[in-house]
């Protein structure tokens, strides 16, 4: 079954999410539940319930796409990817067949007074490739038994990495010219992005560097295989052995046999590999030349050595280059888009909102806590599509909140409470609070939810714990940070300010983690001053966080 997505749909979503993270989530919410309403539903056969939330995702990608860049003619960040990668394919292979054939041509340089040394080809070849290979099955056990540590992509492949890099920004110049001035910022950004979402997409963007990879060992084994069968033809070549270790000629022709065991079925001894009379007849003596030796023995290894090409150096890397075109498909089939912005564009989509003309509500009372997303007169409707959180709220903001306040703040905001949990009192608290989350049911769509305080930065004893949370309830679960904002004797200050928002975007941003995301900030419109109550405590994000 094809994929629906593939590389050119998830280079494009993210550099539509880093281009919206710029915007204001009001505008968000308007676009994304309009682009719902006119272009994604009439198209559903069953009610979005039912629908794979990725169909739903993949449905908005190509209406924004479409809207982007089909209008206006210009290339998307996905489609110059793919291009990028198509040339560098073409060039590595080019590179690939040329490097094979001028390092095959210089080494069967014969003379006519010396032949070819067999161990020499083996060595360079033949024994290199067999330890390549059987590194890289190393490192692919090592990998399965240590899934929970990270382990850097190979040296090879991390170079790849770079040079895709550097031809989508350096060598598709006149590519980047059709695009807008900040489709190419988004671009560069969307990149970066890339670079650091190993924990989303996983080995998704490791198989199409391995896959190019095997293009240059295929190209390079294919090159050194058709100059050496150049030579063969249009030379008279032979071929012995030497060496100054002293070893018999039996110990020689064991160690063909074993390497010639794929083949001896259909090119038996005589054939496929030289016999003990050949391997006898064939060994050079410095003192005496090879004046003396007979030519049937010493033509007698080419096949061998042609052989050991296709065996051990062409077949494996075909062999790796279809398993890497297997990996891409199985892992694109796989992919769960459940990171933060994903999850938050569906809410946004799926989140009805109906405006009414009602007048303006009174402000609350001091001790109520109050959202500064709905604004008067707006109603939020529960989500069709609602995920269950777990409500974390410090010990010092704790009693600021009554029971019956926390399922309502959370069903606001398009969540199911499924739980209420204090932390930060102390020490011994807070590692029963961890064994708590170790506890909980994590299955189905369910995050963690955690209230903070904006104006008090995030210090290093909360960063330590959040990463302790993460490790109790795994490595994809969302955790989502909900600041609250605090009212003063200006009513135009409710809202958080944007100074100490981009202070926790940035902390929370360090942390590395796709799965734990601030909440957006809203901004609430100034009013008239007036006489405010003492403070309290004011939520500053939307129904459609996640």
């Amino acid at each position: 079954m094809k994929p629906l997505w593939n590389y050119k749909d998830i280079f494009d979503l993210e550099f539509f999410f880093h281009k919206d993270s710029t915007m204001r989530n009001e505008s968000l919410v308007q676009r994304d539940r309009d682009v719902y309403l006119h272009h994604i539903e009439p198209t559903l056969a069953t009610p979005a319930t039912a629908q794979d939330p990725g169909l739903l995702l993949h449905r908005w990608l190509e209406h924004r796409r479409q809207t982007e860049f089909g209008a206006r003619g210009s290339l998307s960040p996905g489609t110059l990817f793919i291009e990028s990668r198509r040339t560098l394919r073409l060039v590595i292979l080019v590179f690939g067949l040329f490097s094979g054939s001028i390092v095959g041509l210089g080494f069967f340089n014969y003379a006519g007074t010396t032949p070819v040394n067999i161990f020499s080809f083996l060595v360079f070849f033949i024994f290199t490739q067999v330890l390549a290979l059987i590194a890289l099955l190393m490192s692919a056990a090592l990998r399965s038994l240590l899934r929970r540590r990270t382990i850097p992509p190979p040296l090879a492949v991390r170079l790849i990495a770079d040079l895709i890099t550097r031809t989508i920004l350096w060598g598709h110049r006149n590519l980047l010219g059709r695009m807008w001035a900040d489709s190419r910022d988004s671009l560069a950004a969307s990149i970066g992005l890339l670079k650091s979402t190993q924990k989303i997409y996983g080995s998704l963007f490791f198989w199409p560097l391995f896959a190019l990879l095997q293009v240059f060992a295929i190209a390079m084994n294919a090159g050194l295989l058709a100059a050496t069968l150049f030579r063969i033809l249009t030379s008279d070549i032979a071929f012995g052995w030497q060496s100054t270790v002293q070893f018999s000629a039996q110990a020689l022709h064991r160690l063909v046999a074993l390497i010639a065991l794929p083949w001896s079925w259909c090119f038996p001894e005589g054939v496929g590999y030289p016999t003990l009379t050949a391997i006898q007849g064939s060994r050079i003596i410095l003192k005496d030349g090879i004046s003396t030796l007979a030519t049937g023995d010493l033509v007698s290894w080419w096949p061998f050595l042609v052989l050991c090409l296709l065996v051990y150096g062409l077949l494996p890397r075909i062999i790796l280059h279809v398993v890497a075109l297997i990996m891409q498909r199985r892992c694109l089939n796989r992919l769960n888009l459940r990171h933060p912005p994903c999850l938050n564009l569906l809410q946004r989509m799926q989140t009805p909102m109906v405006s009414t003309q009602a007048a303006p509500e009174p402000r609350p009372p001091a001790t109520e806590l109050v959202s500064e997303t709905v604004a008067a007169g707006d109603k939020v409707t529960p989500p069709m599509r609602r995920r269950t959180m777990l409500a974390l709220i410090p010990d010092d903001i704790y009693p600021a909140f009554t029971e019956d306040e926390i399922p309502d703040l959370l069903d606001n905001r398009g969540y199911s409470h499924s739980g209420t949990v204090r932390f930060m009192e102390n020490y011994e608290k807070d590692r029963e609070v961890l064994d708590v989350l170790r506890r909980h049911d994590w299955t189905g769509d369910c995050g963690i939810l955690i209230f903070m305080e904006s104006w008090m930065p995030p210090l290093i004893a909360f960063l330590s714990y959040l990463g302790e949370i993460r490790q109790s309830v795994g490595a994809d679960i969302p955790i989502v940070i909900e600041l609250l904002g605090r009212s003063t004797p200006a009513v135009s200050a409710l809202e958080i300010s944007e100074g100490d928002w981009l202070i926790w975007h940035r902390k929370i941003t360090a942390l590395g983690d796709p799965f734990t995301n601030l909440a957006p900030r809203q901004v609430q419109p100034a009013v008239e001053a007036a006489p405010a109550p003492p403070p309290t405590f004011i939520l500053g994000t939307g129904t459609d966080d996640t």
